[in-house]
């Protein structure tokens, strides 16, 4: 058994910690063990040690900033500075972990850990991983990405969207591995009535999901935008959100407030969720406004469970959806589009079985939880050394 030192300083559990999460019981089942160095008493590092996945506690800031008054300010030299240097010392406390802990090799899960992860690995004469859950913006968060790449022994990316921002120096080893999906958990089946009571008070409307944090760039006003413009006469469109803010209370309480001035008791906000499943089975459809993704598990999880899916095409979601053969795709930002194809869906039920079992046959064929970690396992093993080179390296 191979075991990783896995870096993440997430605040939540989404995506990316979820796939971490989903993944480790089948990765040792491969042959490569997952543990966690985190802080204790987060979100993911409970749910870590509440499936009795091993748990190595470090003292690491779960916030980082460059930028003067915030992510909307300018870059602040003094800032950067300082985070090259916190890193440079995390990154030897991190060497020394996988050192002591026998670990093979050092995962770096999100985006501050991408540096750290390399430099340790060099430090610990071990490879370092790094996972590129979604893209990034233009700029210097860009470039220490692309650094952090060159380091590293191998780089896996959710999409080819998400490689391609990778530039050409530093993207040799950097491998397209797609998000999957556990269809034992996410699949077709009658809607939870009870699930769909909680969503929407009209039984005859047409519910759209929206599951998504409540952050500026995975634009949920847009889709609140989008229904409140579809006539009322003409069809009852009913939201209902999925999802907490992580980073942005003041942009969690505007898509609130606009809700309820867009919407009124057309829209209900759900909260952080457990039950996604049963929501899935008990919506119409899901709707995805969002900005800078990479490979959205909310898609994976709605075409899993049989549910159309209208998605703004970003990043890696044109590799999910074919347009009008397995969903619908609608240019970022276009608000009328996003209306139009939610207009589409309500007016035609047998137009959403079509999509929707379209994108379930792809999904049984393409999108496995299993196929990911067949491949993930496939490079670790790749790129971590035999046990008597291990035991040198020490």
């Amino acid at each position: 058994m191979h075991r990783v030192l896995v870096l993440e300083q997430g605040e939540g559990v989404w995506g990316a910690q979820k796939c971490l999460l989903r993944l480790a019981p089948l990765l040792a089942d491969r042959g490569v063990e997952l543990v966690l160095a985190g802080a204790e008493g987060t979100p993911l590092s409970d749910a870590w040690k509440s499936t009795g996945l091993p748990l190595i506690p470090i003292s690491r800031p779960s916030r980082h900033s460059v930028r003067t008054g915030g992510d909307s300010g300018g870059l602040d030299p003094r800032l950067i500075q300082r985070e090259l240097r916190n890193s440079l010392r995390a990154s030897r406390r991190i060497a020394e972990l996988a050192r002591s802990n026998g670990c093979s090799a050092i995962l770096g899960n999100d985006h501050w850990s991408h540096l750290e992860a390399s430099m340790a690995g060099l430090a610990a004469r071990r490879p370092a991983v790094l996972q590129l859950h979604e893209e990034t913006m233009p700029g210097l968060a860009r470039h220490f990405r692309a650094c952090s790449v060159r380091m590293a022994a191998a780089t896996m990316a959710v999409s080819n969207a998400v490689a391609a921002q990778v530039p050409l120096w530093a993207r040799g080893a950097v491998h397209r591995v797609p998000n999957g999906v556990d269809t034992n958990v996410f699949r077709p089946g009658p809607a939870d009535l009870v699930a769909r009571s909680g969503m929407t008070g009209d039984s005859s409307a047409f519910l759209v999901l929206v599951m998504s944090r409540l952050d500026r760039p995975k634009g949920v006003d847009q889709v609140i935008r989008a229904a409140a413009s579809i006539p009322k006469s003409a069809r009852r469109i009913h939201l209902a959100v999925a999802g907490e803010t992580t980073v942005d209370p003041d942009y969690a309480a505007e898509v609130r407030e606009l809700g309820r001035q867009l919407l009124g008791d057309r829209v209900r906000f759900l909260g952080a969720r457990d039950d996604i499943p049963s929501l899935l089975r008990s919506a119409d459809a899901l709707a995805l406004g969002s900005s800078l993704e990479g490979m959205p598990l909310s898609i994976l999880e709605a075409q899993a469970s049989r549910l159309p899916v209208v998605a703004y095409s970003t990043a890696g979601v044109p590799e999910l959806i074919e347009n009008e053969v397995t969903g619908f795709l609608v240019n970022r930002g276009d608000i009328t589009g996003l209306a139009a194809a939610i207009d589409r869906l309500a007016s035609d039920r047998a137009l959403c079985e079509q999509l929707a079992g379209a994108a379930y046959e792809r999904i049984l064929a393409d999108f496995s939880l299993s196929r990911q970690a067949d491949t993930q396992a496939a490079i670790f093993r790749r790129v971590m050394p035999a046990p008597t080179a291990l035991a040198v390296a020490r």
